[in-house]
């Protein structure tokens, strides 16, 4: 029994002083901005990784994102049936996205959600205070309104 306890307590240990000597810290980072109009909500969702280490005394920071951008039409579906035109997007001054789709009679909208998926390595991340523009354009018809953090 005592062998046992002080297997398991060197173990410990050892796990302790590696733990101890790791040159790398990670951070994870999760938003979600969300907003809405009369006809619209949307949802842009960040999860983040940033990753600092330290090599001989310089310290490097890399970050890994992957972000989802969800429009949704709060109306009836049949009210999207004559656009022939339909552009949104979602802008800040860290980022930006926007998707565009061209509709016929025959090929009509057939959802009322839309997403943008993205993400990547290396690039810049948002904070919570960032405020998103989204920009809905149908046919012409611009609306817009804001996303901010919850």
């Amino acid at each position: 029994m005592r062998k046992r306890k002080w297997m398991i307590l060197s173990l410990l240990f050892i796990l302790l002083l590696l733990t101890g000597c790791s040159n790398k810290d990670v951070v994870r980072h999760y938003y979600n901005y969300q907003g809405e109009n009369e006809s619209w909500k949307a949802e842009y969702i960040v999860n983040a990784k940033v990753t600092f280490t330290e090599n001989k005394g310089v310290l490097s920071v890399d970050s890994e994102s992957e972000e989802i951008f969800i429009l949704t039409y709060q109306g009836e579906l049949s009210d999207l049936s004559s656009v022939r035109l339909f552009e949104f997007g979602y802008e800040s001054p860290v980022e930006a996205g926007n998707r565009s789709e061209e509709y016929t009679t025959e090929h009509p909208i057939d959802t009322k959600i839309f997403k943008i998926r993205s993400g990547g390595k290396g690039g810049a991340l948002p904070n919570e205070d960032t405020v998103y523009t989204v920009t809905v354009n149908m046919d012409g018809v611009k609306q817009s309104f804001e996303l901010q953090s919850e």
